[in-house]
């Protein structure tokens, strides 16, 4: 099993320490998107890389933007959905550059409460938009798109998270699954058995109050329940440990 750590600027000592225990060897980097396109102003980029520009311990699997600050792909404003487009094309090819294989996204904000939300049909329509524009932007670059279900309340079925993505007509473009254990097993299943060729990465929140083993015990069961629905084959996807995010997210099956 592939366990990455995500790492962030507010806990980038614990969770480099977690790294350690995991004796996990890849990091992924989280923040908003502003956050990153300066990655190298980040206290991770610095922990991590040498005067020389080698990547010391930790090598660098991808990016998790928990946050657009200047408005996601289906924000109500064009000028806003235009720059998060660029900015998400600037994000893919610093990864790329970095040689990362993923970055992590929610495309839209659909939930009630947030003033940049949209109705549920104009977001799939912009995110359609929105993921064919930057694919053709980065075509061939070997940076996987991941779009992140049940989050800030979009993509909520298994059938439309698909239907979304094989619109966009990409092999770059995959799928960023959240596991809970405390979700319902029943729903968790309908999404692996639905997603599970456009998996790219299964993510596993963690709890303050827990150590590196349960911590791992619940990576390993996000492994174990989600095998082939074919075959019975355990899937080899990587599981990133992280903060669990603020406000709406949602794990698939609560």
């Amino acid at each position: 099993m592939q366990i990455n750590v995500a790492a962030s600027d507010e806990a980038v000592e614990a969770r480099l320490a977690l790294a350690g225990e995991c004796l996990c060897c890849s990091l992924e980097v989280s923040g908003s998107d502003q956050e990153l396109l300066y990655l190298e102003n980040s206290q991770v980029f610095r922990r991590c890389v040498s005067a020389e520009g080698n990547v010391d311990k930790f090598e660098f699997c991808g990016l998790y933007i928990t946050e657009f600050e200047r408005g996601h792909l289906a924000d109500p404003s064009a000028t806003h959905r235009r720059a998060s487009r660029a900015d998400l094309v600037r994000l893919m090819q610093r990864a790329a550059e970095l040689g990362m294989a993923r970055v992590s996204i929610a495309p839209a904000v659909v939930s009630s409460g947030d003033a940049r939300r949209v109705n549920y049909q104009d977001a799939l329509n912009h995110c359609h938009r929105g993921l064919e524009s930057i694919i053709r932007d980065t075509q061939g670059i070997g940076v996987d798109l991941c779009i992140r279900v049940s989050c800030k309340g979009f993509l909520t079925s298994p059938p439309e998270a698909r239907e979304l993505i094989h619109l966009a007509n990409s092999h770059a473009i995959g799928v960023d699954l959240s596991f809970d254990n405390r979700c319902d097993r029943v729903a968790w299943q309908d999404w692996v058995e639905t997603l599970w060729p456009l998996v790219r990465v299964v993510g596993v929140e963690l709890n303050g109050t827990e150590g590196s083993r349960a911590h791992l015990a619940r990576a390993e069961l996000a492994v174990e329940t989600a095998k082939d629905p074919l075959t019975g084959q355990v899937p080899d996807w990587p599981v990133a440990l992280r903060e669990p995010l603020r406000s709406t997210t949602q794990a698939p099956g609560r």
